[in-house]
């Protein structure tokens, strides 16, 4: 309506008007451009099937570091909820979370602000734990 008020629509031959050259300008203006695509050629055959013992232990290397993260971030997203709803843990998550903690960037393959949820979460229980 604001729109009508604004280009003087008044009469239903103005917004039958209006309409046709709305459509024309959608028809015109929303075309898409023809785009030639093609595979690069590193993909067009395929991947490669040749299989080696460095390739099968770079796969089990990465394999390992994903389980890793997924278990610290299971184990994150547990430090968290104990956090938000007061709850507490077992002793076999503090110590993971501990010994995550202890590594050299920090936090293990814990969230980065997982130091600072265990220090609410071991304030909120009264735990004293020394810094390692």
């Amino acid at each position: 309506m604001a729109r009508f008020d604004s280009q003087s629509i008044k009469t239903i031959n103005d917004v039958m008007a209006d309409r046709a050259d709305r459509h024309k300008f959608v028809r015109n203006h929303n075309r898409r451009t023809n785009i030639n695509e093609q595979l690069p050629d590193w993909a067009k055959n395929g991947p490669k099937k040749t299989s080696s013992a460095a390739d099968s232990q770079e796969l089990s290397r990465l394999n390992e570091q994903l389980d890793a993260q997924m278990a610290g971030f299971e184990l994150y997203k547990r430090l968290r909820n104990a956090v938000e709803l007061a709850q507490t843990l077992d002793d076999s998550d503090i110590q993971a979370i501990r010994n995550n903690l202890a590594q050299p960037n920090g936090r293990g393959d814990m969230s980065v602000d997982a130091p600072k949820l265990f220090e609410q979460y071991c304030q909120q229980h009264n735990l004293q734990f020394q810094k390692n």
